[in-house]
């Protein structure tokens, strides 16, 4: 089984509602600037490992999500978040987080986000925001 791992530097976006406009009797259908400017982050993130050809098996995903420490709380809170004893339990949700990275990377790493069969997500807790993305094939 091939893996590809690698960091995403920052908070992660969740993808938001697809945004709807006319034009000439048309819809069009398009994200917004927050989504938009995400997807490119990511991709910029996962351009050194995108593979030779794209993945046209069936793909195992793990993301591990990493939400800012906050500064309120006592030290022991703090300690009980950043070794993973109190998880985060905030919005976004989980499958949202998920979306926006799949979308990114569809088309750079894989044929078509249909292809993830197996998808594993963890929230934690971290000093700075971050998330760790393996895709295995």
């Amino acid at each position: 089984m091939n893996e590809i791992k690698f960091t995403i530097g920052g908070p992660v976006q969740a993808q938001q509602r697809p945004r709807f406009s006319r034009h000439n009797g048309h819809v069009r259908t398009y994200d917004d600037k927050k989504s938009r400017t995400y997807k490119a982050h990511v991709q910029k993130c996962a351009a050194r490992y995108a593979p030779e050809q794209l993945i046209d098996s069936a793909i195992e995903l793990h993301i591990d999500v990493f939400h800012k420490l906050q500064q309120s709380g006592s030290k022991q809170l703090k300690a009980d978040k950043l070794a993973h004893r109190v998880r985060p339990t905030v919005k976004p949700d989980l499958d949202n987080l998920a979306k926006g990275i799949k979308d990114a990377l569809t088309g750079m790493m894989w044929i078509d986000d249909a292809q993830v069969v197996d998808l594993i997500m963890h929230k934690y807790y971290a000093v700075e925001p971050y998330a760790v993305v393996t895709i295995k094939y």
